[in-house]
């Protein structure tokens, strides 16, 4: 029930039992009236109604009252009798007024009009009440007769004045209900719509926050269920926003995310919904939108969030990396959609895209992947994985120096799965850290075996991001090779550029211990990660290995070459070696060697090969060690 009702009925109902305590009051005061009391009432009611008859007589010339008497509206619960200066009876109300005596005008003689105007009289069982009042104006009396069984009379008296009170009460109740009602009504109103509003928007820029986003989200889906017409969902996340934050503070922060905020406004239109969800995250919900509309506001909203924004006196840049799903074709209800929008996000910025549409290929929660995950756990824990070896060739001395270890998986019923396929999926579940736990286990069991044979190489293990954030990951490898005796001159760990960039200052601190312990560091595909020079000088690494985009093109691509040139140098001048990765011709080694590349590797010299086999092919090739 809404206030407005409740405090109406609240002030009825108040005034009910005002009336009702004011009624039951009246009633009991009425019926215990004593005699003089009720004399008293008699009279001021003979007194009203003779100045009533008085009144008739005022614009005529005719005194006689006797017929105005008779046609007056008396009130028949009295009884009127009208007498003349000698108190004798000229016209009266109905007998039946008058105790139903047989001949009641003949008992008025017991009545004492000569020395009083009011009092009572009893015949038999029976008690009367009596008062005589002087018409003003006239020579004639009325007197008034009151049966002590008639006491409704009195009642009625006091009833009417009751009523009419009543009546006001309540209806001042009812009218002071509304108006109060519709008073506090209001306030509570406004003060509900201000706690709605602030419940479903963000307090920094006003923009509908993520539970609005959502509810706007399954409205739009609800009202195109049927035309199935496309829904577009972009997931906005601000680049070097954090490292504006620790640079200026908070409140610089804040500033900038008011601008953006205004900006995307500006730039939808307003059936849309742009909403911010957290941090430095918003969103963009399109209505009744097309692949080339789609394409059209995505380039917008790069552009105009890549010009600069004033703040402190500064021109920040900022760039956007967008997540984008539809409706019906990437989810049909909200939580798959931001979901998928989160995914694609999540892909672009790893891939170092400005924007990217959802894929479920490269979505690590799609039903397929989550199958595929718990397949991997499976193979983990009963060792269905397998390292392969790639070798590594000086090019001085022509000899086998080292191997990569490679994992690889056999799936029972999907065939051989490639690891550029599941490692990344076992990144984003958290599985890469057990797998690459294993693989440093296996990797150097195996180093140990072939030490018993006299087979000393050196062996590379790969480790990825997720690793370099891991503040275990180098006690691991202190414990595993104490365990097994193996010195670190004979371990090599290669991370990729992207991962060391990703997050420069946690993955030195990783490398500087990594490094103390002997470790020799190698940069994975050097070339693809935009490592600056300023980070590279600072880097604790030993060994630069250059992308085989690079190092395949370089027979047909002046530009590879001269890539692959620039990075020889420059990793020499640094005191740098460098692996060529990618050989697959002699072409290509001729090319390296008078480049003065230090050492290589490619399908030329050999494909991964499980550990016997590498055995056989490193005593039958020429590649001799």
């Amino acid at each position: 029930m809404k206030l407005r009702q409740r405090l109406l009925l609240s002030f009825i109902g108040v005034a009910i039992v005002v009336t009702t305590i004011f009624g039951t009051v009246a009633y009991y005061i009425t019926i215990n009236y004593s005699n003089e009391e009720k004399i008293h009432l008699l009279q001021f009611i003979a007194q009203k109604n003779a100045s009533d008859l008085s009144a008739l007589t005022k614009n005529t010339t005719n005194k006689n009252l006797i017929h105005p008497f008779s046609n007056h509206n008396f009130n028949d619960i009295f009884s009127y009798v009208l007498l003349n200066e000698n108190n004798k009876p000229l016209a009266r109300t109905s007998a039946t007024s008058l105790l139903d005596l047989k001949h009641p005008l003949s008992q008025l003689n017991k009545l004492n009009f000569q020395h009083n105007n009011s009092g009572n009289l009893e015949f038999g069982h029976n008690k009367i009440y009596w008062a005589l009042a002087k018409i003003p104006e006239t020579k004639y009396k009325l007197l008034l007769i009151h049966s002590i069984y008639k006491n409704t009379a009195l009642m009625q008296v006091v009833g009417s004045r009751f009523a009419i009170t009543a009546a006001i009460i309540i209806w001042l109740a009812i009218w002071g209900a509304l108006i109060l009602s519709a008073r506090f009504s209001n306030q509570l109103d406004k003060q509900n719509a201000i706690l709605v509003h602030q419940a479903l928007h963000d307090h920094l820029t006003d923009l509908p926050n993520r539970y609005l986003l959502y509810d706007r989200l399954q409205q739009a889906i609800y009202y195109n269920h049927h035309e199935k017409t496309p829904i577009t969902l972009l997931l906005i996340e601000i680049n070097r926003f954090k490292e504006i934050i620790d640079t200026l503070g908070h409140r610089s922060g804040d500033t900038l995310l008011k601008q953006i905020s205004q900006r995307l406004k500006n730039i939808v239109f307003e059936q849309n919904t742009v909403a911010r969800l957290d941090g430095d995250q918003f969103a963009i919900l399109l209505n009744d939108t097309h692949e080339k509309n789609i394409d059209i506001v995505v380039k917008s909203i790069i552009k105009i969030l890549e010009e600069p924004f004033p703040v402190d006196e500064l021109m920040l840049e900022t760039g956007v990396t967008i997540g984008i799903a539809t409706f019906p074709d990437h989810g049909k209800d909200p939580d798959s959609l931001i979901r998928h929008a989160d995914v694609a996000l999540y892909q672009a910025n790893k891939d170092g895209r400005s924007f990217m549409v959802y894929s479920s290929e490269a979505d690590p929660n799609s039903i397929d992947q989550l199958t595929l995950m718990s397949d991997l756990h499976r193979a983990l824990n009963n060792d269905e994985l397998e390292l392969y070896y790639q070798p590594k060739i000086d090019l001085k001395s022509h000899k086998v120096i080292g191997v990569e270890a490679l994992i690889r998986w056999q799936h029972p019923e999907r065939g051989f799965i490639t690891p550029d396929y599941f490692i990344p999926m076992a990144e984003q579940s958290g599985l890469i850290k057990p797998i690459t736990a294993w693989v440093m286990e296996q990797a150097l069991k195996q180093n140990q075996e072939w030490e018993k044979i006299d087979i000393k190489i050196k062996m590379a293990i790969n480790v990825s991001q997720r690793n370099l954030y891991d503040h275990q990951l180098t006690s691991q490898f202190r414990n595993l090779m104490q365990q097994m005796n193996i010195s670190t001159h004979h371990l090599e760990i290669e991370i990729t550029e992207t991962a060391i960039m990703s997050d420069p200052s946690h993955s030195l601190a990783t490398l500087h211990a990594l490094h103390e312990m002997g470790i020799k560091l190698s940069i994975d595909d050097f070339g693809t990660g935009f490592t600056s020079l300023s980070h590279l000088k600072d880097l604790p690494i030993d060994e630069l290995k250059i992308d085989k985009s690079f190092i395949m093109g370089m027979p047909h691509d002046d530009k590879d070459l001269a890539i692959v040139s620039t990075i020889i140098e420059l990793a020499h001048n640094m005191g740098y070696s460098v692996v060529a990765e990618g050989v697959e011709s002699q072409e290509i080694m001729d090319m390296l060697i008078d480049l003065k590349c230090n050492t290589v590797q490619g399908y030329y010299i050999s494909r991964p090969l499980p550990a016997k086999m590498f055995e056989h092919w490193l005593i039958t090739s020429g590649w001799h060690k």
